[in-house]
């Protein structure tokens, strides 16, 4: 009998056919290690090699090496993948000079010293001198350290430009100081310059050479002829001699009867018997007379004798009379020995003019005779301004009157016209008539009152309100008392338990007897279900089978978030034998199944004790899109945003797309929120992302929607290349968006957001009925509301997709949201952004564009049929763009007809 040979599961004729885990059948029928046998291999079963390690393939069984460059392969003469410095060329990987990195169909980076030119990396040498050692298509951007890069963009040796290095490749100094760079960025020479910028201006000229209005150097000739300083080169003249000045460093003569000058025109010194006027000189006419002293070089006086002025043609003129000194025709400055000045300077008057005056000076009277104030200079009576006044200030206003008088508000009133006044002391009234006394100003008298008899009047008189107000609030609580006791009884059904055929049942608490354990809520006719939102009642009965008076009362959750109840009566007490009819009142919250209790509290009335009990609580609400958070599992996270956070969870079995928003804070929020959410809940179409409903339980407030597996249109332009969606799934998913739109006109809304973003991608097989559905209608709203008084609002929309009359804040209609599905048409069949980065670096750049009537220009990989369609939707003028409908129409006349 022939064995197995040795790690053989199975064998025939002792030759194995099936060999243990790690073992391979060799050609001659034992079974050798799988390690000895291939290391390449990763994967055998059963004796065959399932999969290779990278860079080999299977043949005969055994695990081949792909070949040089190549990463993956499918045999040894078709390759998939090449290495990051080969190209993919019929199935063989072409190695290429000078590459970083490429992937199989292109080159990406090459290395320093190359440029990227039809797909091949070219040495920068070749086309801008051996000397470039850094390049693009257009220009040598870095040269060697010995070139330097010229006005052509190609390099040239330093020693040929003249220049000094640069760390930028660029000329940016010459080596001799006399140079500047030119033109063709080298060195050349300035003339007549010793010292030069690099921009072709002279610092410093050579000797005998000076700067001219050009800055650039000229000779100088004559130089020394009527100079009076020379500079240090003695190459120049800095100063002139008088009678010269000095021009283009040379002097020149100054004009007739000049002594000095600044130019040839502006003359500063005249000869004598000239003087000087407006730069010029002009001969003496004629000597001044009252002047003492003349201005120099001209005729005028300069300063005029005593009691005269100068005029406005300096002549001397007389003051006014009595004027010792003046500057004008009719004003004084200072007057004559006894004579005093009016404040307004006009006239000089006499000290004998001053009448009961103390102390006079030539500013007029200083200080008045008693019963005198002093008034512009003079002395005035006080009783001039105030009758019966004895004394008054400096103002005139009185401050004492005669007597008999007295003084009050600066007026003076006789004793006789004071009433109840009886005596007058220094102008007040200081003793009054019996019962009456003076004010504390002593300018009246005011009636005197015994404190001790307003005292007991006033304590009479609070005692009587106190007592009155506390028989009225006894009367009012005993009528309040019986009130209640009515209207309870009005509204409470209480009764005798002897007579009453319902069954109780004994509770926990001794003496306190239900009708029932559970409360159990059900819907109108019996259904097992209750609504949400609206209050659901059911009875429940309470009896006192003691022999003592005891209150009862519910009390309920204050925390819950799915449900409120309340109860009718909230208290009530019971006497022995009596039983009360409860009425139960739940409002859920939220599509939930309640089971709950809720606590039965009593007080005995005689023993002060109080007890409780648990009453179960159970109800199963309606189906609505009010949902219960404990029902939504969350998966995993699948984006953030300005919103919140996005989840994949489950709810009720399906797959879902859970969007918690941020805190919601205040009531008009979350009143704005269910407005929404009933919008959301009015769509029914297979073009309408689902709508299963939202939590509104405060801090989890969320949205539930229908999950997209392949999630949005611009998430799948990211991760997906183009050529893996073809041209006819592309024209599917944007028809669905368009029914999705036009579904939504329909109903009267703009959707007001149209973006890749708010497209999902449900499926990429064209035999589906719908591909692509529209959401996010967090910026929808009523067309009608948007078509009377809305204009655009900020954070409505995203800008790149903005019409042009949105950027202008005008109205919002329809058309704007067509043009938004013309730009994401255009990015969906070009598959990448609209508007390049490279272009359009700032977002107002894109604003620009659009509101200047430009728009973007076809691209190879956009049908000509599409691109007419986009054309047609982005028109300028609103009213020229077309409907929703004619887009569906005209895109489907492209799928039909080249496809």
């Amino acid at each position: 009998m022939l064995t197995c040979p040795t790690n053989c599961l199975h064998c025939v004729k002792g030759k194995c056919v099936l060999c243990d885990k790690e073992y391979i059948v060799d050609v001659y029928g034992n079974c050798e290690n799988v390690l000895f046998y291939d290391n390449n291999s990763l994967l055998i079963i059963s004796g065959k090699t399932i999969k290779c390690a990278i860079g080999y393939f299977i043949k005969s069984n055994k695990c081949e090496n792909c070949g040089e460059n190549c990463i993956n392969c499918n045999n040894e003469s078709s390759c998939i993948i090449c290495d990051n410095k080969s190209l993919l060329n019929n199935g063989v990987c072409t190695p290429l000079n000078g590459v970083i990195l490429s992937n199989n169909d292109n080159l990406i980076i090459c290395e320093n010293g190359y440029y990227n030119r039809e797909n091949t990396c070219q040495n920068c040498s070749n086309k801008y001198g051996e000397m470039c050692s850094l390049c693009d298509t257009h220009d040598c951007l870095k040269c060697t350290l010995n070139g330097v890069i010229n006005n052509k963009g190609k390099c040239i040796k330093m020693t040929q430009s003249g220049c000094i290095q640069s760390s930028n490749t660029f000329c940016s100094g010459c080596q001799q100081v006399n140079k500047y760079i030119n033109e063709s960025g080298v060195c050349t020479s300035n003339i007549n310059c010793s010292i030069s910028t690099k921009f072709d201006n002279c610092l410093l000229c050579e000797n005998n050479t000076v700067y001219n209005n050009t800055s650039t150097c000229f000779p100088l000739t004559n130089q020394e002829d009527n100079c009076d300083r020379m500079n240090v080169e003695k190459d120049r003249c800095i100063s002139c001699i008088t009678g010269y000045f000095l021009s283009n460093y040379q002097c020149e003569i100054c004009s007739e009867n000049c002594m000095d000058c600044y130019n040839k025109i502006l003359c500063l010194t005249c000869n004598k018997n000239y003087f000087l006027s407006d730069g010029k000189c002009f001969s003496n006419s004629e000597v001044i007379t009252n002047c003492k002293k003349l201005v120099p070089s001209q005729s005028l006086c300069a300063l005029c004798d005593i009691g005269f002025y100068r005029d406005e043609y300096g002549q001397c003129k007389n003051c006014i009379e009595n004027c010792n000194e003046c500057n004008t025709e009719k004003t004084c400055l200072s007057c004559f020995t006894n004579y005093f000045l009016l404040t307004n300077n006009t006239q000089c008057i006499s000290y004998d003019l001053l009448v009961n005056c103390e102390f006079k000076s030539q500013s007029g009277c200083l200080k008045c005779s008693t019963g005198f104030y002093q008034q512009n200079q003079f002395c005035v009576s006080c009783n001039s301004t105030t009758f019966n006044c004895s004394t008054c200030g400096t103002t005139g206003i009185c401050t004492s009157c005669v007597e008999d008088y007295i003084l009050i508000d600066s007026k003076c009133y006789s004793k006789s016209s004071i009433e109840n006044c009886v005596e007058v002391t220094n102008s007040k009234c200081t003793k009054c008539t019996f019962w009456h006394t003076p004010n504390y100003s002593n300018t009246s008298c005011q009636t005197k009152v015994v404190w001790w008899v307003i005292l007991i009047v006033v304590i009479f008189v609070l005692i009587i309100i106190t007592l009155v107000l506390f028989i009225v609030l006894f009367i009012l609580i005993q009528i309040n008392r019986h009130y209640q006791i009515k209207k309870v009884q009005q509204k409470t059904c209480i009764f005798d338990v002897r007579k009453s055929n319902i069954h109780f049942t004994k509770t926990s608490i001794s003496d306190v007897f239900v009708n029932k354990n559970e409360i159990e809520f059900e819907g109108k006719n019996y259904e097992e279900t209750i609504p949400v939102d609206k209050e659901s009642r059911e009875l429940l009965c309470v009896g006192n089978f003691g022999k003592n008076t005891i209150k009862v009362q519910f009390s309920t959750k204050n925390n819950t978030e799915k449900y409120t109840i309340r109860t009718e009566p909230l208290v009530i007490t019971l006497k022995k034998n009596k039983a009360v009819e409860f009425e139960m009142f739940i409002k859920p919250k939220c599509s939930c199944k309640i089971k709950d209790k809720i606590t039965l509290f009593s007080v005995n009335f005689k023993s002060g004790i109080t007890a409780e009990t648990q009453i179960n609580l159970v109800a199963i609400t309606q189906i609505s899109t009010k949902l219960d958070y404990e029902e939504l599992n969350e998966d995993k996270k699948l984006g953030e945003g300005g919103f919140g956070i996005v989840y994949k969870g489950t709810y009720r079995g399906n797959e879902v797309a859970i969007k918690k928003l941020k805190e919601m804070v205040g009531n008009s929020l979350l009143s704005s929120f269910e407005k929404e959410v009933t919008m959301l809940d009015k769509f029914r179409s297979e073009y309408i992302v689902h709508f299963y409903g939202a939590v509104f339980i405060p801090n989890k407030v969320c949205m539930v929607t229908e999950f997209a597996p392949f999630g949005s249109l611009q998430d799948l332009t990211n991760h997906k290349p183009s050529s893996d969606v073809c041209i006819k799934l592309k024209i599917k998913m944007m028809i669905d968006a368009a029914n999705g739109i036009s579904y939504l006109y329909s109903n009267g809304i703009l959707h007001r957001d149209i973006k890749p973003d708010n497209i999902l991608v449900f499926s990429l097989d064209l035999n589906d009925k719908v591909n692509a559905k529209l959401t996010d209608f967090g910026s929808a709203r009523n067309v009608n509301l948007l078509m009377t008084n809305m204009t655009f609002t900020k954070g409505v929309g995203t800008p790149v997709y903005m019409a042009p009359e949105v950027l202008l804040k005008q109205k919002y209609t329809k058309s704007a949201d067509i043009f938004s599905f013309a730009i994401t048409m255009y990015e969906c069949f070009k598959w990448e952004e609209a508007y390049p980065i490279n272009e359009f670096k700032f977002p107002w750049k894109i604003a620009e564009f659009v509101m200047e009537g430009k728009r973007l220009n076809r691209c190879e990989v956009i049908p000509e049929g599409i691109y007419h369609i986009i054309q047609l939707s982005w028109k300028q003028n609103p009213k020229e763009r077309i409907d929703i409908n004619e887009i569906i129409n005209n895109m489907q006349r492209v799928s039909n007809t080249s496809m």
